[in-house]
């Protein structure tokens, strides 16, 4: 039996959110609608704070 890992999130990790806070660079077009695997943010902590959950979806993205 495969076992999986369920790990809620938001769109917020996506740089298409950066895209629109003017916080990354619009240089190519993202296509959607948006997948699991569509480009993670480059700026970290948009909303200030300690908390960033790019770091858990990149550790969990890594597992096999």
């Amino acid at each position: 039996m495969k076992k999986k890992i369920v790990v809620p999130s938001s769109m917020d990790v996506y740089r298409a959110y950066g895209v629109i806070r003017k916080e990354e660079p619009n240089d190519e077009l993202i296509p959607i609608p948006m997948t699991e695997t569509a480009p993670l943010r480059t700026k970290y902590f948009p909303h200030g704070g300690d908390t960033e959950k790019i770091f858990v979806e990149k550790t969990v993205i890594s597992s096999p």
